[in-house]
């Protein structure tokens, strides 16, 4: 018999797969654990609890496909953009734009209520309110309502909540005075819902922004630019592609004439596969050397397979000579648009359109704009100049679909279906141009259509079959850049498919995936440290994750991660928009550690009624108030009631969330070697803690004791937050084969795990 007390010291390793439970003999394996849910894995070592998600505002429509799309003109003016069937809306300041408030001068109490306005008639049907400051009836204050029958003529509109009923204030109090009323701000888009994920619930779409411009692509439309003027003055331009990008020269004997601006060609041969013209030409750009010099045009319309009319550009009103040296534009309706876009040396590119997905383009130096993409490959003379277009297809046997594109100090990275790729000149660390420009192959993993992240030393993306997780460094013994599997250790977690990545850079470099079956997932990645951990985070109220984009806080303090929760709220699913609250840190104050999900926060004068909780209508919700548990209560029409006469002035309430740490079998040796696959049994464990209140242990999720860490005294609820060492705590098990050490709450407070050290005994054989 032996005894032991081991220590297990930090959990850098994170959260390992079950294929590693024998590989005791691995470094790593003392810092690894079997389960770390909601606890996120410190770069120092220690687990702390996540913060919980703060609600914002539902969706405009939960039962539509909705994303969030970040957009961040600099680290003071970051937004979210809501992004759902045919608009946009936009988020700054943890908050949704609105237009400007106008002032209510009446509200009826009638089935359905009528708000009177004064003020310009800018509200329409369908369109949302928020009002507030509301006298007499205050049950509308702090809310949002759609618009029904406006009436311009008398100023006024009917009240409906967000599924589209008829708010009844007939029982409401009296309206008396005041108020403002304020119409969200959104604006029309081309994107129907069904276009903005797949059927594994990935995005559709990728994107890149260059200042105040963010370019979006989707294969079934024209790329678009989102130019921000003002909080309320967003544009979505339809860029214009001027003089490029091209196919091929013409080889066939088929000419083009162009006459008062009626292209002529002499047979259908050549084009298109040899259809000829088709009315989904109608966009397409075409290019015609006329006697030395080449000119180009944009089809305006579609007359029959041989003939179409061409305006703008250089060709707009010329005439030229029969020619067999045209060549027709890349992107159009007939042969797809771009599905992939990014930026490169101050080039904009944009590839894998459907008919040729393995071929890049990109622009002329500088060449792009908020209206338009100058891709012209040549001067008009045919002179190819330094900062001409760039075109490459790459070449590897068989057809290979483009997914995503980065870039790195050593050139422009491409991920395909079958493999990544490297773009660069022929010399090292130069510029690239059309003359020195060459592809090579870097791996055959195989990317999938999810945009990568630049994190730390490089680019991660994700592998084909959605399992893995890799990131692009450089291999000093190859001396060349390589995919490294991130996921190995704990391919568990990316197993059932990824459909999302985002990175976090504050206050820890983190990389947020989220799952086909809607899990959230996160990866503390810090390379040159060896910190590589994965840890899972599954939503309260059993909420699945549809969407994640991060930006930097309103405070700019540290990089937010935004969510589109979906939850069952009352029978009724909702999609709801959150964001993560910071993790708890000593720079915070006991009563804001906020540790529950799609929760709000009242912080007045002190109460006993909260209001405002609307979205959990019938849930039940864990409370604190003024740093102090309080028992959970279930929300009824929007309002909670604190028990036994309690009031306060900052209270947090939302769904409650479980935090639990597994450990692997304990390996402390024994008299004649290891210690696994024999008769153990834990007497008792210390658990090192910081800033920690609720802690139960035990060996499994079902079997444990709770910790007192009011030391056996009479309940104290104004227990400070506890740091140090607890007493050896006696371990509620018998002997086992395993030694696991499972620790879990589900409270509201945070707690961060420096060190477990157990003391065991263990039979030899």
């Amino acid at each position: 018999m032996t005894k032991a007390s081991p220590i297990q010291t930090n959990f850098t390793a994170g959260e390992w797969s079950p294929l590693m439970q024998g590989h005791i003999n691995i470094q790593k394996f003392a810092d690894s654990a079997q389960l770390i849910q909601n606890l996120i894995c410190l770069k120092q070592g220690a687990v702390t609890r996540r913060g919980g998600t703060r609600f914002v505002k539902e969706v405009k429509n939960s039962a539509h496909n909705t994303v969030l799309i970040p957009f961040e003109f600099n680290i003071e003016q970051a937004y979210q953009i809501e992004t759902g069937d045919e608009y946009f809306r936009f988020f700054a300041d943890n908050a949704v734009i609105t237009e400007s408030a106008q002032n209510i001068t009446g509200v009826t109490q009638a089935d359905p209520a009528v708000l009177t306005y004064d003020g310009a008639d800018n509200y329409t049907n369908g369109k949302e309110v928020y009002i507030s400051g509301v006298a007499g009836m205050t049950e509308l204050n702090g809310k949002f309502y759609k618009v029904a029958n406006v009436d311009t003529g008398a100023n006024t509109f009917e009240l409906q909540d967000i599924d589209g009923n008829d708010i009844d204030s007939s029982a409401y109090t009296a309206y008396s005075s005041g108020g403002t009323v304020a119409q969200v701000y959104e604006i029309a888009t081309p994107y129907q819902q069904e276009d903005l994920l797949d059927s594994n619930y990935a995005p559709s779409y990728q994107y890149a922004q260059s200042a105040d411009v963010l370019y979006l692509v989707h294969g079934s439309y024209t790329p678009r630019a989102l130019v921000r003027t003002s909080n309320t003055n967003w544009t979505l331009n339809e860029i214009e592609f001027n003089d490029g990008p091209y196919l091929p020269e013409n080889d066939t004997a088929t000419t083009f004439t162009i006459t008062s601006g009626t292209l002529t060609a002499s047979s259908t041969t050549g084009i298109n596969g040899g259809q000829g013209f088709l009315s989904t030409d109608v966009g397409r750009l075409i290019r015609i050397k006329d006697g030395s010099d080449w000119k180009w045009g944009v089809i305006d319309s579609y007359t029959s397979t041989t003939e179409v009319e061409v305006t703008n550009g250089t060709l707009s009103g010329h005439t030229t000579s029969a020619t067999t040296s045209w060549r027709m534009g890349v992107y159009s309706e007939t042969t797809g648009y771009p599905r992939v876009v990014s930026f490169f040396q101050d080039r904009i590119l944009f590839a894998g359109c459907d008919s040729y997905p393995d071929r890049y383009d990109l622009s002329r130096t500088g060449g792009y704009s908020d209206t338009d993409v100058f891709f012209a490959p040549s001067d008009a003379d045919g002179t190819v100049t330094d900062d001409a277009a760039i075109t490459g297809t790459l070449q590897s046997g068989r057809v290979n679909a483009i997914q995503w594109a980065g870039s790195d100090s050593r050139g422009l990275l491409l991920g395909t279906a079958e493999k990544e790729w490297i773009v660069r000149p022929d010399a090292n660390n130069g510029v690239l141009t059309p003359s020195n420009s060459k592809a090579d192959p870097i791996s055959s993993v195989g990317s999938a259509y999810i945009q990568p992240v630049d994190a730390e030393s490089g680019t991660v993306y994700v592998q084909r079959a959605r399992r893995k997780i890799l990131d692009i460094v450089y291999n000093i013994n190859r001396d060349e850049l390589t995919p490294r599997d991130l996921s190995i250790l704990g391919e568990h977690l990316s197993r059932t498919g990824l459909c999302e990545i985002k990175v976090q850079q504050e206050p820890i470099n983190c990389i947020w995936g989220r799952r086909t079956d809607g899990l959230l997932i996160g990866f503390t990645y810090y390379p040159d440290e060896q910190v590589f951990a994965f840890h899972r985070h599954p939503m309260g109220g059993s909420g699945i994750v549809r969407s994640i984009s991060t930006i930097p806080s309103s405070d700019t303090s540290r990089d937010e991660l935004w969510l589109i929760t979906e939850r069952t709220i009352n029978g009724t699913t909702r999609k709801y928009i959150e964001y993560m609250e910071r993790y708890y840190e000593s720079d915070i104050d006991k009563e804001d550690a906020f540790c529950v999900d799609s929760g709000l926060t009242y912080d007045s004068s002190a109460t006993a009624t909260v209001t405002g909780l609307d979205h959990l209508e019938g849930e039940t919700v864990k409370v604190m108030v003024d740093g102090n548990s309080h028992p959970d209560l279930t929300v009824t029409n929007g309002t909670i009631t604190l028990a036994n006469d309690r009031t306060g002035s900052v209270i947090q309430a939302g769904l409650g969330y479980t935090w639990a740490l597994k450990t692997y079998k304990l390996e402390a040796g024994a008299q004649d070697g290891t210690a696994q696959g024999k008769t153990k049994r834990i007497t008792n464990i210390v658990v090192r803690l910081l800033n920690a209140l609720g802690l139960y242990y035990g060996p499994d999720a079902s079997t444990y004791d709770e910790y007192d860490f009011n030391q056996g005294a009479e309940y104290d609820e104004t227990l400070a937050l506890y740091s140090g060492d607890t007493l050896p705590l006696k371990f509620p098990n018998g002997y086992d084969q395993k030694g696991e050490i499972y620790l879990q709450h589900d409270g509201v407070f945070p707690i961060t795990i420096l060190a477990i050290m157990p003391q065991v005994v263990t039979q030899d054989r």
